[in-house]
């Protein structure tokens, strides 16, 4: 059907801005396969939503035959919440008779009256329909919304929750529970936990790994082979191929197998373990009727294969199929929507720049595969939107010097973002001080500086600092507390970085533990017992006495051994305080103060462990809380600011603990502990769906940060070795717990170890192949970083700081980062003369 209205006369009737020359062609581009490639904060959103209103106002399809996949539930609801508001606008002109009539009433200027009434209430708007249809003949009705308006909408989803669907309608096809239960995080990690303890693979005797180091491997074998179709079989089975590396010949009498090849055989052998333990994963998953995030898309893709019937109903169903986000699909989302939609009106929307979750199986190369997964037999039609509505010059400027050396890359690149016109020019400063002290006081002092600035212009600022890693955090939000500038760390991750939930997770550490001696150093050298460092020595000393056999007048029964090693247990140096006489030549050592509050923090532990018998551990935890005297004296810190409270800090701790408790059945402190190291490291890589706050500044990870905006961002520890990273592991899936690249569908797009005989007959023909492999890698995790360093200042819209430091607990001084060098040299900034010393 010829189109009759154009997207320009579209966005004046609903009182928006009209769409650039970018944004129209998209919006108005004919059915069939198309890729857009949208930069940061370039209205791909916006687009999107203009595009389904303009295809459903010009009867190209029903509201109900559209349907949108993205990756948040947030972001999901907003793109429905935005589709849906301006259908229902639109569908007041319809019920009108103005909607033939749109083109031409945009042309003569009757729609500028709906640019003032965007914010209008409803009888405002209503009035200015009714005055404009009785102009011009049409039947004015200014009823409510039809039946039909509020049922058939548009289907706006994320890309689980679409194949989770699919697999609960078709359940019986592939003989799954329809009613089976999607594991959260923390119950998937946990049940691999369960399968470990459980298992009696004998294997597990020559892991030499932690327990939660196992655990992790296991589960990220489990999930890749699952988001990668792997057949368990055949991965158990490549350990023993690999092996013949061990085999090849040398082309030196000097030289037999180089010990490189040797580490890499060790490592890949242990594949063969995590395979059968992802297979007693998948079983015990079966027998409990649960499934994992990933087996959702794999049981779609499994019902798409086997029932045509069920791809023909869904394409029936959706004529016109989005597809935001495209960067981040896993290989087997890109298999699914590629059986059922290849060859329709399917439209991905993506930034190959953005493309930071290689870690969750996504890749920048998707974007690239995009037209021969979906249009294998006919041209792709492409897009490219480059206006920033989000960035000042000032900042695209610098986020254009860090891509630099990665804009010359062939396939579906991004060119260089402009700003929107009238943009303001925008602030990028660089600090550079000679430690983390110096460097998060100068970051404090700026957001300081800015929201004066902006207060005296009447307005209110909302701000962030980025971080590669959270380590430093903590030292970061202490300065803006010293400032009085309100914030907030964000995540589980930041939350269990704050000084009142380290200690409580310290205390249940020695609760837990015998052998958990900096916990309790933390705890008895805080402010609680302040315990001096001469003192603190001497409970060492008193530890490894207690780690010799024990005398023959028996004072040590009863406590716990802790083998013959030279350091013994601070734990169990401490409970001698509560089981012998205060004047105990062993004691001598101990100042007096030091006796008495080492005797009285060995009886709280006393007490707590008796606690922790019977009380559950929510509860516990404000026991905890109450001894450890947290609630007085972060009731009496006003430093920390009015966004931050002891009370908040606990709360939304016991909320994690329960969260954790409803899916652990046994609920053991140790299980806790070790879910906790898990979803510490975990949430750090997560996206955050926190809204920025007015005049508080939030402290997360640049990857938490994807998807937000705020007025004011610092990028904090911009240094070598922190952003971008000394890439310590650079072995790729030569490392443990990795698919080798074989097994992925993403490979095309991977470095590439030729280790096969046929490429490398000898050791020394292998170790060329391998050097040129990991340099490849280090490459690789270069863009990476490139990468995140890109979301990073795109997060700004008019002000950004980086900021480093040469000295931050580390024997060497680190150099600033070359993502600063860079941007200063394109933007003009001076090199900071900071001296990092010797």
């Amino acid at each position: 059907m010829t189109a009759r209205i154009g997207a320009a006369a579209i966005a004046a009737a609903l009182g928006q801005f009209p769409p650039t020359l970018e944004q129209t062609a998209v919006i108005e581009s004919a059915l069939g396969p198309a890729l857009v490639i949208a930069g940061a904060g370039s209205g791909k959103t916006e687009t999107m939503a203009g595009r389904v209103v303009w295809l459903v106002a010009n009867g190209i399809v029903r509201r109900d035959q559209v349907l949108g996949l993205t990756f948040t539930r947030k972001a999901a609801g907003e793109l429905a919440e935005r589709i849906q508001r301006r259908l229902a606008r639109l569908a007041e002109f319809e019920r009108r008779g103005l909607l033939p009539h749109l083109e031409h009433l945009h042309a003569a200027g009757e729609l500028d009256v709906f640019a003032r009434l965007a914010e209008a209430g409803d009888r405002a708007r209503h009035d200015a329909l009714d005055a404009l249809a009785a102009r011009i003949g049409a039947v004015a009705d200014s009823g409510a919304d039809s039946a039909d308006d509020l049922l058939d909408r548009p289907t706006v989803s994320t890309y689980n929750s679409f194949a989770d669907a699919i697999v609960r309608e078709n359940a019986v096809r592939i003989g799954r529970d329809a009613e089976a239960v999607v594991l959260s995080e923390s119950a998937a990690w946990l049940l691999m936990r369960r399968v470990v303890l459980s298992s009696d693979d004998p294997a597990l005797d020559a892991f030499e790994g932690a327990l939660r180091t196992l655990v992790d491997h296991a589960l990220r074998v489990a999930r890749d082979a699952v988001d990668n179709l792997v057949d368990l079989d055949d991965l158990e089975r490549f350990p023993e191929r690999f092996r013949d590396v061990l085999e090849r010949p040398s082309e030196s009498a000097r030289t037999t197998v180089y010990a490189d090849i040797r580490t890499d055989a060790a490592a890949v052998d242990r594949l063969a373990l995590f395979a059968r333990l992802a297979r007693a994963y998948a079983d015990r998953k079966r027998r409990q009727g649960v499934i994992d995030f990933a087996d959702q898309v794999a049981g779609a893709y499994e019902i798409a294969l086997a029932d045509p019937g069920v791809v023909a109903e869904l394409r029936d169903r959706y004529r016109v199929v989005l597809l935001d986000e495209y960067q981040d699909t896993s290989v087997v989302q890109t298999l699914l929507l590629s059986r059922l939609f290849a060859r329709t009106a399917v439209m991905a929307v993506g930034d190959p720049h953005q493309a930071i979750y290689g870690w969750r199986g996504a890749s920048a190369g998707n974007l690239e595969g995009f037209p021969a997964a979906f249009s294998p037999d006919a041209e792709c039609a492409r897009f490219s939107l480059l206006t920033s509505w989000r960035n000042s010059p000032a900042v695209l400027a610098a986020a254009s010097a860090v891509l630099a050396p990665l804009a010359a890359r062939a396939g579906a690149a991004v060119g260089e973002l402009r700003a929107r016109p009238g943009a303001a020019a925008g602030e990028v400063r660089v600090v550079a001080e000679p430690d983390l002290d110096a460097e998060t006081d100068a970051v404090a002092r700026w957001f300081a500086a800015v929201r004066r600035e902006r207060a005296a212009a009447g307005g209110r600022t909302t701000g962030a600092i980025l971080f590669r890693a959270k380590k430093h955090m903590p030292r970061f939000a202490e300065a803006l507390a010293r400032h009085g500038i309100p914030h907030r760390m964000l995540g589980l991750g930041g939350l269990l970085s704050t000084p009142e939930i380290v200690d409580i997770v310290s205390a249940l550490r020695v609760l837990s533990d015998p052998t958990a001696g900096s916990a309790l150093i933390r705890l008895l050298s805080g402010p609680r017992w302040a315990v001096g460092v001469a003192d603190l020595s001497a409970l060492a000393d008193l530890a490894r006495r207690l780690a010799r056999p024990a005398p023959a007048d028996g004072v040590l029964p009863g406590l716990r051994a802790t083998g013959p090693d030279d350091t013994g247990s601070l734990v169990d140096a401490l409970d001698f305080f509560a089981r012998t006489r205060a004047d105990h030549t062993w004691l001598s050592g101990f100042t007096a103060d030091a006796r008495e509050r080492l005797r009285e923090a060995a009886g709280v532990f006393a007490g707590l462990r008796q606690a922790a018998a019977t009380l559950p551990i929510p509860e516990l935890v404000r026991a905890i809380e109450i001894e450890l005297r947290l609630d007085i004296e972060l009731a009496a810190n006003e430093a920390r600011g009015p966004a931050r409270t002891a009370s908040a800090q606990v709360r939304a701790f016991v909320d994690e603990v329960g969260a954790f408790l409803s899916a652990d059945e046994q609920g053991s402190i140790t299980s806790l502990l070790a879910w906790l190291d898990y979803a510490e490291r975990s949430d750090d890589l997560a996206p955050r769906t926190d809204p920025p706050e007015e005049d508080v500044v939030q402290l997360l990870t640049i990857h938490g940060a994807k998807g937000l905006e705020w007025d004011a961002v610092a990028v904090g520890r911009l240094v070598e070795g922190e952003l971008p990273t000394s890439p310590r592991e650079t072995r790729g899936w030569l490392g443990a717990g990795v698919l080798p690249y074989e097994f992925r569908g993403d490979a095309p797009w991977l470095p590439d170890y030729r280790w096969e005989a046929r490429e490398a007959p000898t050791q020394q023909a292998l170790k060329r192949a391998r050097d040129a492999f990991i340099d490849a890698h280090r490459q690789r995790t270069l863009e990476e970083d490139r990468r995140l360093a890109y979301v990073a200042v795109t997060r700004a819209r008019d002000h950004l700081l980086l900021s480093g430091s040469f000295w931050a607990g580390t024997s060497r001084p680190r150099e600033l980062s070359r993502f600063v060098l860079e941007i200063g040299e394109t933007l003009g900034i001076p090199a900071p003369d900071a001296d990092p010393g010797e």
